[in-house]
C-alpha cells in the first residue's frame, strides 16, 4: 500500500483542563469502574481537585482523550 500519511492532530501529553475533567472522569470510570455506580471522583476528591490538574496528565487524538 505504500506510505501512509498520519493526519492524527495529538495534543499532548499535558496537564488537564477543569474544562476536560468530566471527560477524564468519564474514561476512567468506563475503564475502572464499569458496571459499579461508584465514580473516581467521589472516591479520590483530592486527586481530581484543581490544585492537583497539572499532574492528571492527558493525551487528546483528534479533539478525542485516549
Amino acid at each position: 500500500m505504500g506510505n501512509a500519511i498520519l493526519t492524527e492532530q495529538i495534543d499532548g501529553p499535558r496537564a488537564c483542563t477543569e474544562a476536560e475533567l468530566p471527560e477524564v472522569i468519564q474514561l476512567v470510570n468506563a475503564e475502572l469502574r464499569m458496571g459499579m455506580d461508584q465514580s473516581m471522583l467521589t472516591d479520590y476528591p483530592l486527586v481530581y481537585r484543581g490544585i492537583n490538574f497539572l499532574n492528571i496528565r492527558i493525551l487528546k487524538v483528534d479533539g478525542q482523550l485516549s
